[in-house]
């Protein structure tokens, strides 16, 4: 499988992230039923627009526009929403076990860790309803 980060320095990653997710057309609107706090929600979310700003200090921060709505209800989303090091992975379906620390008694404790794949469109979406899960649901 072809990355864009074939042939990237880790420390150009967040940029060549920040650039791709900007050049791509806007991902449609989308709908996420969610678990928040013990209830089903279903949200609908348009991303308005995408874009990238680099900041003096030399980091690269993703500016996402969106709207988000709770059946018919529109949501106080807080735009814009600003994101450093801009996600670029989300979960593949499959877990793994791996050891999480060192107990009292000398054994191992281990947990299951989400396996991870590269996909831009869906990473921006999964951490716009993070944040609007976050910030704009009582």
């Amino acid at each position: 499988m072809v990355s864009i980060f074939d042939g990237v320095e880790p420390k150009d990653r967040a940029n060549v992230a920040a650039h791709e997710l900007a050049k791509r057309p806007t991902p449609p609107e989308f709908v996420r039923k969610v678990d928040h706090e013990g209830r089903l929600r279903n949200l609908r979310i348009k991303i308005r627009s995408i874009s990238v700003t680099e900041r003096p200090t030399g980091h690269v921060w993703v500016t996402v526009e969106a709207d988000a709505f709770e059946g018919n209800k529109r949501l106080p989303v807080d735009n814009p929403l600003d994101f450093q090091n801009p996600p670029i992975t989300v979960p593949d379906g499959t877990k793994r076990w791996e050891k999480s620390r060192k107990l009292p008694d000398g054994t191992d404790e281990f947990i299951q860790v989400d396996n991870l794949k590269e996909d831009l469109d869906e990473a921006i979406k999964l951490r716009v309803t993070e944040v609007i899960l976050a910030t704009c649901l009582p």
